[in-house]
This record gives C-alpha cells, structure tokens and sequence, in this order.
C-alpha cells in the first residue's frame, strides 16, 4: 500500500522512461513502474503517469482520479501536443494536465506547491480543503479547467452569491489584490 502524503509527488513510469530521474524541490519524489494499491488520499500531493502504453494510462489516471479527488494529476505522454483525442480521453479520465514538456511540468508544480491551505474554503468541484479566497482563485482554473460548470452558492464567506456559473463568478468577482481584470479587446 501507499500512502499519498502532503507533498508528495508520484512520478509512474515504464522503465526507460525518461522520468526516471525527474525530481522537484517542493515535494517528496517517489517513483514507480506500476501504479501502487493507495491507502490514504492527500491535499496537496501531485501525479505525474507517464509512459507509451496509452490505455494503461488512462486506467491508471482514472483509478488514482476515483482514490485521490483532491491530487493534482499529470498525463505526460510523448504525443500530447499532436493528439487531440488522446487529450481529451485524458482528461475525461480524470487529469488535470496533459503534456509532453517537462518545463511546463515543473511550472504547473510550482503553482501546485505554492498553493495555501491555511483558510476555510472548500473547493466544490475535488472537496480540497484549507483554500483561501486567493488560493481558490488560482486553484479553480488549475485544477478544474476541464471540469464541468457549478452553479449554486460561492463558498467565500464573505459574498455566498447564488450564481448559475461559479467558475466564470470566481473569475469576475474575485481577483486576488493587486491583480488586475482581464481586458477583453476582440
């Protein structure tokens, strides 16, 4: 059994894969061949499935999706950019990301550890706990991007809007200080 900690980083991959090695600071790197039997689901903990075996991906993305709502999962895959519909499968498996850059790998990692979870929000879409009104922001579009809309009633204390779009409402009613609008301009 594994146990998914706070910061860790399950890096799966065939042998020979180019990850084997892969590392990053802000978490604890364990890595594998196979997926494991998990045991205890964390906030804060990152996925990155990688390998040529494309159906086996995608059951792997969509058995730790079903242990690990709240995990950030990567599907790296060498024809991510090129394929659309090995995208889009991917992402009805349950991953947050698909590419095939390690830079974009690190970069969405960083975002992930620098998330705080030091406030009273819970995220409606994975159940994360522990986001504050700023970190909900940068959370929803990260991890739920793909996600299908809410409606109902925004979890910030401080506003409890009804809205028929809650992404879109996050979006337009709470930038984090000192972050300007989006300008429309076509």
């Amino acid at each position: 059994n594994f146990k998914m900690e706070q910061g860790v980083l399950l890096v799966c991959h065939h042998d020979g894969e180019a990850l084997s090695s892969f590392s990053h600071p802000s978490f604890a790197v364990r890595h594998c061949t196979s997926l494991p039997t998990f045991n205890v689901p964390a906030s804060k903990s990152a996925c990155l499935l990688a390998g040529n075996a494309r159906d086996d991906l995608f059951q792997k993305t969509r058995e730790l999706r079903m242990f690990a709502p709240t995990s950030f999962i990567i599907f790296y895959h060498q024809d991510a950019t090129e394929d659309a519909m090995l995208r889009e499968e991917a992402f009805k498996c349950g991953a947050n990301m698909v590419t095939c850059y390690i830079l974009h790998v690190q970069e969405a990692l960083n975002r992930v550890a620098a998330q705080q979870l030091q406030g009273s929000i819970t995220c409606p879409w994975c159940g994360l706990q522990g986001l504050t009104p700023e970190s909900f922001y940068l959370h929803q579009p990260l991890y739920h991007i793909y996600h299908a809309n809410i409606d109902g009633y925004c979890p910030i204390k401080a506003c409890r809007a009804s809205t028929s779009n809650l992404a879109r409402h996050l979006h337009h009613r709470h930038l984090p200080p000192g972050q300007k609008p989006e300008e429309r301009t076509g």
